[in-house]
């Protein structure tokens, strides 16, 4: 079932591919902050700036894609 997609990306060229994921990294941040406040803090005792998971989240995101920039 995954054949001829599975093809297909390992028929592209090292560059689109690493435009695609870098692509599909900024839809993950944009939904990651489309989270209210309420559903990232959660049961936490306070609101610390060091507790908003999309902070966290933001940092990883924006080191994978400077390591796809440098491999570029």
């Amino acid at each position: 079932m995954l054949d001829p997609y599975y093809e297909w990306l390992s028929s592209l060229p090292t560059p689109w591919a690493n435009t695609i994921t870098m692509v599909m990294f900024v839809v993950l941040l944009i939904i990651l902050w489309s989270f209210p406040k309420d559903r990232i803090y959660g049961d936490a005792p306070d609101r610390a700036l060091w507790r908003d998971l999309r902070l966290w989240g933001t940092l990883l995101i924006v080191l994978q894609l400077g390591i796809y920039t440098l491999f570029r």
